[in-house]
């Protein structure tokens, strides 16, 4: 303080060295109270610098200041000048986990957990959003911010977003499971311990060196150690190696010790310790029992003195029961407290089942922008506050993995088109009247989803239920050099048909039938011939049957360029009405737009689980090994053939009879030639006449088998023959690579639509 310096400047004083008696006087005064008047002093040293503030009124005039201190030097940097600082940024210092926020991101955002008015009784009930909407604010501490009255507008700032709270398809309970997400997994550490535990069958000692006591001693009863036999002694030993836990065997050698109180003690002590009289028994194998020394029996069992000693002194002491109390954490109150508040937060988490496992295993799913992480900092955050103790990171995982099956989920990559457009219509709808009509239409959407994925999983008697479905194009040749990214390639379709009404996907319940883009297109004319031979296939195999079903349920998407068309329509209405067929009725059902998740979605996803491991794929007869190995692979123009019912179709089926975007269900019944249509999936169809005046069905008996025809692209064909530099090309795909570079004889109409591949689309309304 510089009143006590000025204080002692007035002082007179020496400096009087012992060692030379050399008399040393203190400089002028003046000079010391002229530094003293100095306002600031810039100390410098190798590794402490002080740097002074670039403007003093900074404190005042933002209230809010950060030090960033380095490990190395200890260096106190200055803020720029409060101009730089935009209101709409937030800052934060890795280093030093210290926050900036302006005052306009402190009145949007919500930090309710700051101000330590929530408990862990009182949870939000939008906990999910909460968290993830103040993940990013969970180092901010009290102890930075300077001005109360920003404070305040914090403390009192309500949460104004629930997105996640909200969401309906996160509503399933979280459940504590036993083991956790680790269950069935090794322990190594509990490996190690078993290993130190076990107990070996052979052992290195003779009946003499048991211990000290010899024949002569026997008449004493003290130890019977020579009426053991080795047959005996190896029966004991070969019952202590077979039990692993040593717990168990404890409560296996307690069997053969007789523990009760000495009989005789000393008198002359006032405080004497109670003391135990063990008695040893070894059995042997006729059933009778030899008393040996506590020696014997040690080296007999292997089992230390020291471990007998503390084995009978907790079984005098009420415990008949040895408990296995070695290793873990101390247990004490707080602990457990802290313990139970982890588990009660994490159950206030709702979560959902993947649908995209065929069977339930067990484990939930939370949203996926959340993580271990951000729910114990949130956690953390709302104990600190309430003046609560706080665990770990390490303890919070753990308690999550061992005491609940959860996991995080993926971003959806397939949500349906319709539910997102009508979402955030009611988000920006403020007539109250047409947002509720709006979330009424949202609801039914949802339900008549949910109403499809149970039809199809219900299995009624006298009923064959079969899914079918494309999978996404597979390229060729699939290369790993990074031309493949930028060049087109030629595209292997395939067709999957899943008997859904069988217990397993085996080989035998799926049918997968494949073509080249050098074959065909992607059109009515190929799916129409891959369900008619299924169909085929389908009635051979269900005639051995003593009694087989009369109804099948086909169920598939809506694509209006291969499933829902008329096409398929006068398909299905020939089979059931012109072939010998042991189906009365058929009935085609389609799902909830952007609700399509079928049975063929999951073995695609079995399929390029397995492509995802090949880094190359020249040849065609690669795909087809791979698909071998989940369906019973059918290729064209070896096993099936594709016929030319776009023209026939055409001259019988009358054009624009009702919109098939609008139906749910189509129906086909023996003896009619009329179609029934539902726009529900239980409401009784609506039979109408689709044929036209004299039309014959049998016409489709004459189809024509259509010759192979290169649908390869000019364009595409450049691009394969500048990729197929790299590769030499394998003897069983020559003839496919020739089939590229055939002239393309596919004349496209010049109206006529095309996907982004270049596949023809049918337009129903032509």
């Amino acid at each position: 303080d510089n009143s006590n310096i000025r204080q002692t400047l007035d002082i007179s004083e020496t400096n009087q060295s012992t060692e030379n008696d050399n008399f040393i006087g203190w400089p002028d005064n003046s000079n010391i109270r002229q530094t003293l008047d100095i306002s600031e002093t810039n100390q410098s040293t190798e590794n402490d610098k002080v740097t002074a503030w670039l403007k003093n009124s900074f404190l005042h005039t933002s209230g809010l200041f950060e030090v960033n201190r380095s490990s190395e030097n200890d260096k106190v940097t200055a803020w720029p000048d409060n101009s730089l600082l935009t209101p709409d940024i937030f800052e934060v210092d890795q280093s030093s986990k210290n926050v900036i926020l302006s005052k306009e991101i402190l009145d949007t955002m919500s930090f309710e957990y700051i101000s330590g008015n929530v408990s862990d009784e009182n949870v939000d009930e939008n906990i999910n959003q909460t968290i993830i909407n103040a993940t990013t604010v969970t180092s901010v501490t009290t102890d930075h911010i300077l001005n109360d009255n920003t404070l305040q507008s914090v403390h009192s700032t309500p949460a104004k977003r629930s997105i996640l709270g909200s969401d309906p398809e996160y509503k399933e309970e979280t459940q504590i499971v036993n083991g956790g997400r680790k269950r069935g997994k090794t322990n190594k550490r509990k490996e190690m311990q078993l290993e130190r535990n076990h107990i070996k069958a052979e052992w290195s000692f003779t009946i003499n060196n048991a211990c000290n006591h010899s024949k002569e001693e026997k008449k004493y009863n003290v130890c019977n150690k020579f009426d053991l036999l080795e047959e005996d002694i190896m029966s004991i030993r070969k019952l202590l190696s077979i039990i692993d836990l040593k717990v168990d065997q404890d409560k296996f050698i307690l069997t053969m010790m007789v523990i009760q109180s000495a009989k005789r003690t000393d008198r002359r002590k006032k405080h004497r310790k109670e003391r135990n009289a063990i008695i040893y028994y070894i059995p042997k194998k006729s059933g009778e029992r030899v008393r040996v020394c506590v020696s014997a029996f040690s080296n007999i069992t292997s089992f230390t003195k020291r471990r007998l000693t503390i084995l009978a002194n907790k079984f005098k002491e009420g415990n008949p029961s040895p408990k296995e109390i070695r290793g873990g954490a101390r247990v004490n109150a707080q602990s457990q407290e802290v313990t139970e508040s982890i588990m009660k937060f994490i159950k206030k988490f709702k979560n959902k089942k993947s649908h995209y496992a065929r069977n339930d295993t067990g484990r939930s799913y939370l949203h996926p922008e959340l993580s271990v992480k951000k729910m114990w900092e949130y956690w953390k955050n709302k104990r600190s506050n309430n003046d609560k103790s706080i665990s770990s990171l390490g303890k919070f995982y753990n308690i999550f993995v061992n005491n609940f099956n959860l996991s995080f989920g993926h971003p959806k990559q397939d949500v349906c088109s319709f539910c997102t457009e009508l979402n955030a219509k009611i988000k920006v709808e403020a007539d109250e009247e047409i947002k509720t009509t709006m979330k009424n239409s949202l609801i039914n959407h949802k339900e008549n989803s949910k109403i499809f994925s149970k039809m199809l999983s219900t299995v009624e008697p006298g009923c064959i239920s079969v899914c079918f479905d494309m999978m996404q194009n597979q390229p060729i040749p699939k290369l790993s050099v990074t031309d493949t990214f930028y060049s087109r390639q030629v595209w292997l379709y395939n067709l999957t048909f899943v008997i859904t009404s069988e217990e397993n996907q085996s080989l035998e319940n799926c049918y997968l039938y494949t073509w080249l883009e050098t074959d065909s297109g992607r059109g009515p004319n190929e799916v129409c011939s891959a369900i008619f031979d299924f169909l085929e296939r389908l009635e051979n195999r269900l005639k051995c049957m003593t009694d087989p079903p009369t109804t099948l349920n086909l169920y598939s998407d809506s694509c209006s360029a291969q499933n829902k068309n008329q096409f398929v329509i006068a398909l299905l209405l020939y089979y059931i009405n012109c072939t010998e067929t042991m189906f009365t009725k058929i009935n085609h059902i389609f799902p909830v737009r952007g609700h399509s998740y079928m049975p063929p979605d999951q073995v695609f996803g079995r399929i390029e689980k397995c492509l995802r491991k090949k880094e190359n794929i020249i040849s065609p007869t690669e795909y087809y090994n791979v698909f071998k190995n989940f369906a019973q692979v059918y290729v064209v123009n070896r096993d099936f053939y594709i016929y030319d019912f776009k023209t026939l179709v055409k001259n019988i089926i009358k054009p624009n009879q009702f919109k098939t975007t609008e139906q749910k269900v189509f129906s086909y019944t023996k003896g009619s030639k009329k179609l029934g249509i539902s726009q529900t999936y239980d409401g009784t169809p609506i039979q109408i006449s689709i044929l036209k005046r004299n039309a014959n069905l049998t016409i489709l008996s004459n189809k024509e088998k259509l010759p192979k025809l290169n649908h390869v692209k000019p364009a595409k064909q450049k691009d394969v023959e500048n990729l197929m530099r790299f590769f030499n090309v394998p003897d069983d795909a020559k003839d496919f690579y020739h089939d590229i570079f055939q002239p393309n004889e596919l004349i496209t109409n010049e109206n006529e639509e095309t996907n982004e591949e270049g596949v023809s689309l049918y337009d129903e309304n032509a």
